[in-house]
C-alpha cells in the first residue's frame, strides 16, 4: 500500500530519509536502504544544506527501480518554473508520485557558495504548481496532453509561534499541500499542543524526530538551530551515557511513545544513522 493510501486509511506510517551521494558511486548510499526496510517511504534530500549531490530526481528513480517509494523533495532555490514543471511531470513518469516542496537552504552557506539563488516560485507556488499539473495544465493555464498524479506535502514546525505556524499550515494546505512533515522537536507536550492547535486543517502531520548523537550535537541543535529546544535533562542523560548514541535512540524511542497518538506518523531524520532506525522503532514499539 502506497504513503498516500496508508495515510487516507489512517494507518501510522513511518518515513526515513536519506541524501544521494556525492559522485557517481550509488552502491554505499543503496546499502543503506537495507536499514531502512521498513520505512513506508524514503525522502530523498534535494541538495541538502546546500551541499552539492546527485540529483534527487535521479535517486528517487534509482529508489523506484529498486521497489522502494521515494518522497521526492523539491526546494525552490536552484530551479525557475519551467525547471521546476519540467521535474515534476519526469517524476511522473518516472514513477514518482511523492513530492515534498520546500524553501531551500541558503546557497552561501554550502560548498559552492557562489552559487545563485533561484526562487522563482516559493513554496506555496511549487504546491500550485502540483496541484495545476495534477488538473491537467501549466502554471500559465496551458493544457497538458495528460495530467499529473502527485501527492503534494509540505514542511512544517512545531517550534514556531503556533498562531503563525497555523496561518502558514493553512496557506499551504490551500496551494495543495496533502501532508505535513515537521522540524524535529524534543519537547512531547510542546508537540501535542501543536498537533491539537493544527488538528482543523484534517492534514495528516508526520512527526519528526532525530536521535541525538552526543552532548556537542545537542548543544549545536540548541545553539544554531532556531526554534530546537533540547531539554537540559535530555543533554545530561547524554552526558552521563556510557554510550550516548544508544541513550538517544532511547530518548527517541520515549518521545514517539510520548507523541504517536498526536501524530499521522514520524519522519525519522537519522542524519548518518540508517542502521538505527530498526532498533528504535522497535524501542517505539511501532
Amino acid at each position: 500500500m502506497t504513503l498516500r493510501k496508508k495515510l487516507a486509511a489512517q494507518q501510522f506510517v513511518v518515513t526515513a530519509e536519506l541524501t544521494p551521494p556525492k559522485g557517481t558511486d550509488i552502491k554505499p548510499t543503496l546499502e543503506k536502504l537495507e536499514h531502512l526496510k521498513d520505512a513506508d517511504a524514503i525522502n530523498i534530500t534535494d541538495n541538502n544544506r546546500s551541499i552539492v549531490n546527485m540529483s534527487g530526481l535521479a535517486f528517487s528513480a534509482l529508489l523506484v527501480s529498486r521497489g522502494k517509494e521515494p518522497v521526492y523533495q523539491i526546494t525552490a532555490r536552484d530551479r525557475n518554473r519551467m525547471a521546476i514543471q519540467s521535474d515534476l511531470m519526469g517524476a511522473h513518469a518516472l514513477g514518482i508520485h511523492n513530492i515534498l516542496a520546500l524553501h531551500g537552504d541558503d546557497p552561501s552557506k554550502g560548498d559552492n557558495p557562489q552559487s545563485k539563488a533561484v526562487f522563482d516560485l516559493d513554496t506555496l507556488a511549487i504546491l500550485s504548481a502540483v496541484s495545476a499539473l495534477n488538473e491537467g495544465s501549466d502554471l500559465a493555464g496551458n493544457k497538458l496532453n495528460a495530467p499529473t498524479d502527485l501527492f503534494p506535502g509540505a514542511a512544517c514546525d512545531p517550534n514556531k509561534k503556533i498562531e503563525e505556524e497555523l496561518a502558514r499550515m493553512q496557506a499551504k494546505r490551500n496551494a495543495g499541500a496533502r501532508f505535513f512533515q515537521t522540524q524535529i522537536f524534543y519537547e512531547a507536550d510542546k508537540f501535542s499542543k501543536f498537533a491539537a492547535e493544527t488538528s482543523s486543517l484534517e492534514v495528516p502531520i508526520l512527526a519528526g524526530i532525530t536521535p541525538l548523537k552526543s552532548e556537542k550535537m545537542a548543544n549545536f541543535l540548541n545553539e544554531k538551530v532556531k526554534g530546537v529546544h533540547v531539554p537540559k535533562e535530555l543533554i545530561q542523560e547524554i552526558k552521563e551515557s556510557a554510550n550516548p548514541e544508544e541513550t538517544g535512540i532511547e530518548q527517541a524511542a520515549r518521545l514517539i511513545k510520548d507523541i504517536k497518538d498526536d501524530c499521522a506518523g514520524i519522519h525519522v531524520m537519522t542524519i548518518g544513522g540508517e542502521k538505527n532506525l530498526p532498533k528504535l522503532l522497535k524501542l517505539a514499539k511501532i
